[in-house]
């Protein structure tokens, strides 16, 4: 069911890349710190791959009719790759309540947002983009390979200590929940009408025509001589057919000055 990827790969989306580096940072953590508590540790690496498996999977952000999908297969598959993005964003926010746990728990300080620390870890992009010296002939930060993402990190995601390696991953979390959300906003969903006409089998000219004014109610005939006066202005009456309610389908008389007058009366036994 999944089409191929054409150019727009996930490989190269930042949100991607910086899940990866989550997942690398964590599984180094673990390792270094948490050795002793492996039933945490493999809910922390396994909460992190997830992450990084939904943003690959809900890449596309709605261009899923490139393989010349059935539009409502396709709408299905737009459904789909939002509710992807959608649950990636959930397991961020899960493993970033994980990392703020086991500062609290060691009583161990958390960065603010704001400090000096905090913003030299995010920075990283744009140094890397104002001294290119020995890393590579790259111009942005997703051109990089995986490893030389990383080394731009290692001064954190190495450290001794457990503080200054939480802390760094918690502010990589808050950078994948910034592309995750990128990835929501800029998400194409199709037109109303055109999910309405891949729904339905019905062609743009159709709905417009079938929005543009009800249809009549259907009227019975009747001789003019027959019908009885309108008990509410006295005028003449009208043979009809119920559409909605209990007497759905049966006939009754009704006012010709409907619907400024909405006097009705039975029809008597024939």
């Amino acid at each position: 069911m999944i089409p191929p990827h054409n150019n727009l790969s996930y490989r190269r989306l930042a949100a991607f890349q910086v899940c990866t580096l989550l997942v690398d940072a964590t599984k180094r953590f673990c390792e270094d710190f948490m050795y002793q508590e492996p039933e945490c540790a493999h809910r922390l690496l396994q909460t992190a791959c997830s992450a990084r498996q939904r943003a690959a999977l809900g890449c596309r952000g709605g261009h899923s009719n490139d393989s010349g999908m059935a539009p409502l297969l396709a709408q299905r598959y737009r459904s789909w790759e939002f509710d992807q993005l959608i649950d990636g964003r959930a397991d961020l926010e899960k493993l970033l309540l994980s990392f703020e746990d086991f500062l609290r728990w060691r009583q161990l300080p958390q960065w603010n947002y704001s400090s000096e620390e905090s913003c030299a870890v995010r920075a990283v992009a744009n140094q890397f983009q104002q001294s290119q010296d020995h890393r590579s002939s790259a111009r942005f930060l997703t051109e990089l390979s995986d490893a030389q993402r990383w080394d731009l990190y290692i001064p954190w995601l190495t450290h001794a200590d457990p503080t200054v390696r939480v802390n760094a991953i918690i502010n990589l979390i808050h950078q994948a929940n910034h592309w995750m959300e990128r990835s929501l906003e800029n998400f194409e969903w199709p037109a109303p009408h055109t999910m309405l006409a891949a729904n339905q089998g019905m062609s743009r000219e159709t709905i417009s025509l079938s929005r543009a004014a009800p249809p009549p109610i259907p009227l019975a005939t009747s001789n003019a001589g027959d019908s009885p006066a309108c008990p509410s202005c006295g005028g003449p009456m009208r043979l009809r057919v119920a559409r909605q309610g209990q007497q759905s389908g049966k006939q009754f008389w009704g006012c010709n000055g409907y619907p400024h007058c909405r006097g009705v009366a039975d029809v008597g036994p024939s």
